[in-house]
């Protein structure tokens, strides 16, 4: 079993165009709350590292780490997702589900 680690950010339309993705826009709603709150998001990559996931899942199975979710959202809910994460009231990690 290898655990799967994806971080998300928050694109503006500037990253987004660098990164290919032409046409994307923000929800107003979210752009909104960033500038309300003054926030500042940045992109990381990552890159995957096989022997790190098989420690990390390791120490999963033997319950030397547990994982904090705070919320699940379908990927159709994605946008609630993000929406959740501008409030800065998160306690744990936020996860999309593509199943």
């Amino acid at each position: 079993m290898h655990i799967k680690i994806i971080t998300m950010a928050v694109l503006d339309e500037e990253t987004a165009g660098l990164m290919g993705i032409d046409g994307y826009k923000m929800p107003e709603e979210l752009a909104s709350l960033i500038k309300e709150k003054s926030a500042n998001y940045k992109l990381t990559w990552m890159q995957p590292n096989g022997e790190q996931l098989d420690a990390i899942t390791t120490m999963v199975e033997s319950e030397k780490i547990k994982p904090v979710i705070d919320k699940v959202y379908s990927f159709e809910n994605s946008i609630e997702a993000y929406l959740y994460l501008a409030t800065g009231r998160v306690k744990g990690k936020v996860v999309v589900s593509l199943a």
